[in-house]
C-alpha cells in the first residue's frame, strides 16, 4: 500500500518504508520452488489460518473484502519501481533474510542508493518472532528522516 501512495500522492510523504514485499516482481517471487500457478487471497490466507492463527485472528467477513483489495492493488507493479526511486524523501526497504525477494530487494536497494534493513526470518517472523530488530532499524530510519 506504500507503494500505492508514492505512485498516486507522493506529495504527502515525507519518507517511505516498503515492508515484506518485492516491488519489481510481486507474489510471484514468493512462490514455492517449482509453483508457477498465480498465489491465490484465499490459499494466501488459509495457510495463514493454519501457520499463525493469532495473526489473522482479526480477518472476519466483515474485513475481508478489503483485504482482499488489498491484496488484489499488490498485484499491480505498473509504475512501482519508478515511483519509488523517484521519490525525493527517505526510502527504506525492509525484509526478513528468509524472504525470497530478501536478496533481490537488498540488491535493488544498493544499485539504487536506497536504505534496506535486513532482519532475521520471514517478513512475518521479523515482527512477530524478532520484533526487536525490526523495530530499532526502522526507529533509526525514522529518526534520520
Amino acid at each position: 500500500m506504500s507503494v500505492g501512495v508514492a505512485k498516486h500522492h507522493p506529495e504527502r510523504l515525507a519518507s517511505l518504508t516498503v515492508g515484506g514485499w518485492d516491488l519489481v516482481n510481486g507474489a510471484a517471487s514468493a512462490r514455492p520452488p517449482g509453483f508457477t500457478g498465480e498465489i491465490k487471497f484465499d490459499h494466501l490466507l488459509a495457510g495463514a489460518r493454519l501457520a499463525a492463527p493469532t495473526l489473522v485472528e482479526w480477518v472476519t467477513p466483515e474485513v475481508e473484502p478489503g483485504l482482499r483489495a488489498c491484496w488484489d492493488a499488490l498485484s499491480d507493479l505498473d509504475g512501482a519501481v519508478p515511483a519509488v526511486i523517484g521519490l525525493q524523501v527517505p526510502v527504506l526497504l525492509w525484509n526478513g533474510r528468509a524472504d525470497p525477494y530478501h536478496d533481490p530487494m537488498q540488491a535493488f536497494a544498493s544499485s539504487n542508493n536506497l536504505q534496506f534493513l535486513s532482519t532475521a526470518g520471514d517478513h512475518l517472523g521479523a515482527i512477530v518472532l524478532h520484533g526487536p530488530e525490526g523495530v530499532m532499524g526502522l526507529r533509526e530510519f525514522l529518526a534520520r528522516a
